[in-house]
């Protein structure tokens, strides 16, 4: 898909790919090819349509939140590809899934497309480069993880959530559904469950586990200008911190 830098785009992607699919196909083989996973994979199927719906709503929060005046316009089209995604069997012919996508679906994407392309969070060149910055942090991160004297347990569990963290980042950047947040809870709770095993590590383990404590707090701050808010840094981190020496 071409490059994007908001959920209407991408949406917009998604629907150009599927009028490239040809109408007779089976539908389930039709939304594998959509959303890049195997057609005998149930599953893969499941959470595509269900990530594909994300998207859509990520669309309807993005488009009230960012769109100067009354949205209506640019909402409309989401009623038609929600009914494509909700109203159809996997055993039918992909044309009935098509017909929801027509002229006036198409042109509404496109303008909701233009809209946000200067108006959405990621499209402010200092937040793709903060995003960016953060996200090489990251990735250094987690090769000092993999190197540290960790116990296993604890290097699986801080790589898991660094690189969710680092997923969370790079999709919202290519204008997907914003999971920076719910990320960055999930692995500020799990290290509160695993803080006696922190504390029972060597001197090295400890440094580098209040270092992933702070950039789990640096989600949020990084993305204050995103979200044009004061920094949301979870209290419970600030009590994490002095738990470590």
């Amino acid at each position: 898909m071409s490059e994007i830098n908001n959920p209407v785009g991408r949406l917009l992607d998604y629907m150009n790919a599927a009028l490239r699919i040809k109408g007779d196909l089976v539908a389930c083989d039709a939304w594998a090819a959509l959303l890049q996973c195997e057609k005998d994979d149930p599953l893969a199927i499941a959470k595509g349509l269900r990530e594909f719906s994300d998207l859509v709503d990520t669309c309807e929060t993005a488009l009230r939140e960012h769109v100067t005046g009354d949205p209506s316009l640019y909402l409309a089209p989401l009623k038609n590809v929600r009914a494509m995604v909700s109203k159809f069997t996997f055993n039918q012919a992909w044309q009935a899934c098509r017909n929801h996508i027509d002229a006036g679906t198409m042109q509404g994407l496109s303008f909701g497309h233009q809209n946000l392309s200067n108006s959405y969070p990621t499209a402010d060149t200092q937040v793709q480069q903060d995003i960016l910055a953060f996200v090489e942090k990251l990735e250094g991160l987690l090769k000092e993880c993999l190197a540290s004297d960790l116990s296993e347990e604890l290097k699986a569990l801080f790589v898991r959530h660094l690189e969710a963290i680092r997923a969370s980042l790079l999709i919202y950047l290519a204008g997907g559904p914003d999971k920076i947040q719910e990320a960055s809870d999930q692995a500020v709770g799990a290290f509160v469950k695993s803080l006696p095993s922190v504390e029972s590590s060597s001197a090295e383990g400890q440094s580098l586990a209040k270092k992933v404590i702070e950039h789990f707090s640096s989600v949020n701050q990084i993305l204050a200008k995103t979200h044009e808010m004061v920094a949301l840094a979870s209290p419970m981190i600030e009590k994490l911190l002095p738990l470590l020496h």
